[in-house]
């Protein structure tokens, strides 16, 4: 199962010591962030910025695609949320240790 959206996503945050990725659409004139947290982050080749994408897993990682390239991400998974967190608020990275559910609607896990 993959995840797809037409918004644009930005990356947020990236913590080296945890292995973790953020990539974010925030809230604007949508009501509600989406989050797209990558877990076990050990490789990443993306841009920025991201307009519109769409992720798969394939056998050594996480595939995005978006505007017509494949950029990938070597990972052990990634949850995808939405919710309606402050755009300063990244507190979501504690779904890592917690309960991903607590921090928004899953729309995705791959």
């Amino acid at each position: 199962m993959g995840f797809s959206s037409e918004r644009t996503f930005i990356l947020w945050t990236y913590s080296v010591g945890h292995q973790y990725l953020l990539l974010r659409s925030p809230k604007g004139v949508d009501a509600t962030n989406i989050d797209v947290l990558v877990m076990g982050v050990t490789y990443l080749e993306i841009p920025t910025t991201l307009k519109g994408m769409t992720l798969t897993r394939e056998k050594d990682g996480i595939v995005v695609h978006s505007e017509e390239k494949d950029y990938r991400i070597a990972a052990v998974g990634l949850v995808v949320l939405e919710n309606q967190l402050d755009i300063f608020d990244i507190g979501v990275v504690n779904c890592v240790s917690s309960r991903a559910e607590d921090f928004g609607v899953i729309l995705a896990r791959i």
